[in-house]
């Protein structure tokens, strides 16, 4: 499972190899420069279509955050989970967890996303998000 932790360092990362500032990469991927602050300080982790934007407009893709995500957990000592709620901003955020397989299907679904308006957008990553939480949901069931 990846937090919005992780998922930012990752995105600072890829940033940082593109010397890019952090104006151009927000105007590229259409959000503001606060926003993109936000994620690469772990204080939100974006939705899927804007995850997919920050990523193309960095020359990348999910697997080769997947593979920095991979990198830096491979550094870093083991120290069990966080306490729920923990992070740089105290607050909680879905995690983006992905099997092969599911991301597979979302870059499918995300790739459809350059057909829909923009107005359908928020629709997508609203799907999305649902779909998150009842398997977050069906997952603690599971586990009691």
């Amino acid at each position: 499972m990846y937090g919005p932790v992780e998922v930012g360092e990752a995105l600072l990362l890829l940033r940082r190899r593109q010397n890019q500032k952090q104006y151009t990469l927000a105007n590229r991927a259409q959000i503001s420069q606060g926003k993109l602050s936000c994620y690469e300080n772990g204080k939100l982790l974006p939705s899927f279509p804007t995850l997919q934007r920050l990523l193309e407009a960095l020359g990348s893709d999910f697997a080769e955050l997947e593979r920095l995500i991979h990198q830096h957990r491979q550094s870093e000592p083991e120290v069990g989970p966080p306490a729920a709620g923990a992070g740089r901003s105290g607050g909680t955020q879905p995690s983006l967890a992905l099997r092969p397989s599911e991301r597979a299907a979302l870059e499918r679904l995300l790739a459809l996303g350059h057909q829909l308006s923009p107005a359908e957008l928020p629709l997508v990553t609203d799907v999305c998000q649902q779909l998150e939480q009842i398997r977050q949901e069906l997952l603690a069931l599971e586990a009691s």
